[in-house]
């Protein structure tokens, strides 16, 4: 689990959340080969529940960002709900949905972070690491949010 804090377009990597999680159960090699974690490196990490607290008091009020955020808002939901704990009330904004209607005009494989991020010429290191990806989101959101502008169009 990753987040960071975009203050002001400035994305404070220094004050950043990353870590990895217990699952309770075995990673599939498709996932571990996409994201270079193995279950030896999660296996003595903390578990969600363990740790959602101090992510609830990271993200604060914070609004929640995320690349296709359907599916990880999804995953948080069915967490918390086990946890017979509410899902974050936080305001939402999903970059696949900005991108799509913000660059419908390009040409790109897909809207996928990966085909953006090159697009754009972004920088990862680690690419489909928690933090890496929370970064390049983070960048994208930045990058809309400076062409909206450009056009004069409200984001957030």
């Amino acid at each position: 689990m990753a987040a960071v804090k975009l203050l002001n377009g400035y994305i404070d990597v220094e004050k950043h959340y990353n870590k990895l999680v217990n699952p309770c159960r075995s990673i599939s090699p498709g996932a571990s080969a996409v994201n270079n974690i193995t279950d030896e490196m999660v296996k003595d990490k903390s578990k969600f529940e363990q740790i959602y607290a101090e992510f609830i008091d990271f993200i604060a009020d914070g609004v929640i960002v995320g690349h296709n955020l359907a599916f990880d808002m999804g995953f948080l939901r069915e967490k918390v709900k086990k946890m017979g704990k509410p899902a974050p009330a936080n305001h939402t904004r999903d970059t696949l949905h900005l991108a799509r209607e913000m660059y419908k005009h390009l040409s790109l494989p897909s809207f996928k972070l990966t085909d953006l991020r090159r697009h754009f010429k972004m920088e990862a290191k680690n690419e489909h690491r928690a933090l890496s990806d929370v970064i390049a989101t983070a960048k994208l959101l930045k990058k809309i949010i400076e062409d909206k502008e450009k056009k004069d169009i409200n984001v957030i």
